[in-house]
């Protein structure tokens, strides 16, 4: 067993002060542990949504999936506060002895303070069995020629007019590198019959509207990915930033102390903030500028938001670098019960930065998904959401298991004053610059959907990227939406 006072020595082995933040913890988990167990958390409630949208689709309907969602989030909610109110859920008090062994929490007050998530996702519709058709029938037809013509590529309006009411999808030339989904749409002898009566084998046959409906979908990933990597690379942000406002002066009158994890309140408030600014004040500005109705596109909001992110990472490693230069300074290096004497209000510029990238690139993201996705599978775009977020949490839960054993523990140990956090945003930020620079070139490539609508009975092409001009009547409309 190690001694009380571990020699200060900047390169001690964690082993040695592991003490300081597992003893002290309420449920006496190694800080790495326990957070890797919330992201955990956070991942597996990111993914219920889905869930919850199979069962409304399949079995229940969305109001009483949302309904009982609802009754299963309050019951989480009240285990959670009683799995802190009662003793008994909770483990008993380390011994002030540094050798006798701490007990650590078990499953007990996890299974009590797990709410669903259901709701979120209850009005999510399913459509696997059209997208499987498209790539069945592209299988079947993996020998046939697709024409340099796309126009000889079959097409029915009636047939896809329950689908496309806002128009159909037309042919994009972006994933010729897979020409075998085009192969869907090619018109053989054996398809020309049923073709023609109007019933067509959709197992063997697809219209050019559905094949790019699997094309969108194809499409939107690689951008979709990119919401995973800054989820990922963010998942541990804020709990590590707890343990650092935990050691901090947190004291906001001589009688009222700043609870650690209240302080995410920045984060919400600059979000609430920066999406009423963004609404009221700088859409109308840009408008004038860009004559797009919504200021700027989405892909811009997105890209913004990525790179508020790096600034957001990059000052939560400075202001580490200099807390740990306090403590030191203070010869409070193996002492991490104690009080760093620095506010622990030099940790809102990093919370009011996470919370403009939420403003931009969450919003961003949940309209790039609604409106680049096909118009029959529009709701869906909420799963994916979802599911990018519990990726995300889980991706973050390997990350920091990885840093972990490569450091041997080092940068991220329990005794908060000797870990290197900072290194940690710094590996952190380098990931999010790469994430940004990845995003950049994928929507370089990226190519938005172009559909056909029916203007008194002229068929019209659109682009599908929520680029809608403003009338010049409406530029200087000021804040009118």
């Amino acid at each position: 067993m190690a001694s009380a006072a571990a020699p200060v020595d900047e390169d001690v082995s964690p082993k040695e002060t592991k003490q300081g933040g597992f003893r002290t913890m309420p449920c006496h988990l190694p800080l790495v542990e326990a957070s890797n167990l919330l992201t955990n958390f956070n991942g597996t409630a990111a993914f219920t949504p889905v869930l919850g949208a199979i069962i409304a689709d399949s079995f229940s309907g969305r109001y009483w999936a949302i309904a009982g969602g609802g009754a299963l989030y309050l019951l989480g909610m009240l285990g959670l506060v009683v799995s802190a109110l009662a003793p008994a859920l909770r483990p008993t008090p380390c011994a002030a002895a540094i050798t006798t062994p701490c007990e650590r929490a078990n499953g007990r007050a996890a299974r009590h303070a797990l709410p669903a998530a259901a709701p979120h996702g209850a009005g999510v519709r399913w459509h696997p069995a059209r997208l499987l058709q498209v790539v069945v029938a592209a299988v079947k037809k993996r020998k046939e020629a697709v024409p340099e013509d796309a126009a000889l590529l079959y097409q029915n309006k009636e047939l896809d007019a329950p689908i496309a009411a806002d128009g159909r999808l037309l042919h994009t030339d972006q994933l010729r590198q897979v020409p075998f989904l085009d192969r869907a749409a090619v018109l053989t002898a054996d398809d020309v019959v049923a073709a023609d009566s109007g019933q067509p084998d959709l197992w063997r046959l697809s219209t050019v509207h559905r094949v790019e409906e699997l094309k969108s979908i194809a499409r939107m990933l690689p951008l979709w990915a990119a919401s995973i990597t800054l989820i990922a690379a963010a998942s541990h942000n804020f709990t590590f930033a707890i343990q650092q406002s935990r050691s901090m002066d947190r004291r906001l009158t001589p009688h009222f102390t700043i609870p650690p994890a209240s302080m995410i309140i920045f984060t919400t408030l600059t979000m609430l903030v920066s999406l009423a600014l963004y609404d009221r004040a700088f859409v109308p500005l840009a408008r004038r500028v860009t004559g797009l109705k919504s200021g700027i596109t989405y892909f811009q909001r997105m890209g913004a938001g990525f790179a508020v992110s790096v600034l957001g990472v990059a000052a939560g490693a400075l202001v580490e670098a200099r807390r740990r230069r306090v403590a030191a300074d203070h010869g409070l290096v193996d002492d991490p019960n104690a009080t760093v004497p620095m506010s622990v209000f030099w940790l809102v510029p990093q919370y009011a930065l996470h919370g403009v990238s939420d403003a931009l690139s969450t919003v961003g993201h949940m309209e790039f998904l609604y409106d680049q996705s096909p118009e029959s599978m529009r709701s869906s775009a909420a799963a994916l959401f979802w599911v990018a977020g519990s990726i995300g949490n889980y991706l973050g839960t390997v990350l920091v298991t990885v840093v972990q054993s490569a450091t041997k523990g080092a940068w991220l140990q329990d005794n908060i004053n000797r870990w290197r956090l900072d290194y940690y945003y710094w590996l952190v930020t380098f990931l999010l610059v790469l994430n940004l620079v990845y995003y950049i070139v994928c929507f370089h490539f990226y190519t938005v959907k172009i559909f056909e609508v029916d203007n008194a009975g002229d068929d019209v092409q659109r682009r599908g990227d929520g680029c809608e001009a403003v009338p010049e009547s409406d530029k200087h409309a000021g804040s009118r939406n």
